[in-house]
């Protein structure tokens, strides 16, 4: 099979001869293999591990996206990704970068909800005629 990792700004990684696909979908654990059928899920944070026909393992963290499998064509579309052997490193980008960021996400969303209950506030009081 053929592997591509794809960032929202660049390619984090291509993989050829690929024997075996594994990660983590939102509704549960995938394994893809060459005669697996078509396949498309949506992924949460987690880890995909790739291995190669030779039997070589290669591991990412990836934060948010999709997989799809159609044919021989593996592409995984991801908000954020490392790449590495080290698992411990890799769990480590999952815990910071990713956790980070979602922390951030959720200060934003918490922002935006409050101006936008103001924002009602406000409307409903117009109609009331404050």
């Amino acid at each position: 099979m053929h592997v591509r990792i794809l960032l929202p700004e660049k390619v984090l990684a291509e993989h050829d001869g690929v024997a075996k696909v594994n990660g983590e979908a939102l509704d549960g654990g995938f394994c893809l293999k060459p005669r697996h059928v078509d396949y498309v899920a949506v992924l949460g944070t987690g880890l995909v591990s790739i291995t190669t026909d030779q039997g070589e393992e290669i591991f990412y963290a990836v934060a948010e996206g999709m997989v799809v499998k159609h044919g021989d064509e593996v592409r995984f579309a991801v908000r954020d990704g490392a790449g590495g052997s080290d698992l411990g490193r890799l769990r480590e980008v999952i815990k910071e970068r990713f956790a980070e960021r979602d922390n951030d996400e959720i200060q934003a969303k918490s922002i935006a909800w409050k101006m936008e209950a103001g924002f009602i506030r406000r409307l409903m009081e117009l109609e009331r005629g404050y």
